[in-house]
């Protein structure tokens, strides 16, 4: 279910204008190399440092606008490699059932927001929304057009 909301995620922000960064782990995903029975989570964090450093140095990436989500425990291995760092702008964690990013998000200096991905459809709108709205603050405090509805009935 992860890969799904990663896939899905990073290609409707994709969409939005948003450049996207999707990154397997050391050791995992489509490495060749088998995935190792025992987790790193230094090694893990070490990785996400590496990407933030890898869009640093792309021309097409504005270093005062990038934001990052993480979907269950690599949320949380994300969410230490931005304390470490501060490169990130904004935090979008997607958690699962038995996921505590809520303890993670509350230690971070930055925007944050925590979805549930057990509805992934809202989970991908969610962080649309909240990408939006953290960089581009003047349209949610645009007031809205007054709309004529007079002239739709005739």
């Amino acid at each position: 279910a992860t890969s799904q909301v990663v896939e899905r995620l990073a290609a409707d922000i994709s969409e939005e204008g948003y450049c996207c960064l999707v990154m397997d782990h050391s050791l995992y995903g489509d490495d060749e190399a088998s995935p190792l029975p025992w987790e790193s989570p230094a090694k893990r964090v070490e990785d996400i440092k590496a990407g933030f450093q890898f869009l640093l140095k792309q021309e097409d990436v504005e270093q005062d606008k990038i934001a990052a989500v993480g979907v269950s425990v690599g949320a949380e291995y994300l969410a230490r490699a931005i304390q470490e760092t501060k490169q990130c702008r904004g935090l979008i964690m997607v958690e699962g059932t038995f996921d505590d990013s809520q303890n993670f998000v509350k230690d971070l200096e930055i925007p944050s927001i925590v979805i549930d991905e057990n509805n992934l459809m809202a989970a991908v709108d969610q962080s649309v929304i909240w990408l939006r709205s953290l960089f581009n603050p003047e349209l949610m405090n645009k007031p809205s057009e007054k709309v004529d509805w007079s002239v739709s009935d005739k």
